[in-house]
């Protein structure tokens, strides 16, 4: 059975990619480039948990 998409050369082509971008970088920039990259990734996907409170 041949795999449609191989994860693990995803995941290398996007090292790539990444090492590629921040190589040159400073520590502080580098820092600055992972944190922009978290807020991108809380915007697009994260969801708020909704506690439902009870009222009695």
């Amino acid at each position: 059975m041949k795999k449609k998409f191989d994860c693990l050369k995803m995941k290398e082509e996007i090292q790539a990619k990444i090492w590629s971008e921040i190589k040159e970088l400073s520590d502080g920039e580098r820092n600055l480039y992972f944190r922009k990259g978290a807020q991108e990734f809380r915007r697009k996907y994260w969801k708020p948990k909704i506690v439902e409170l009870a009222v009695k």
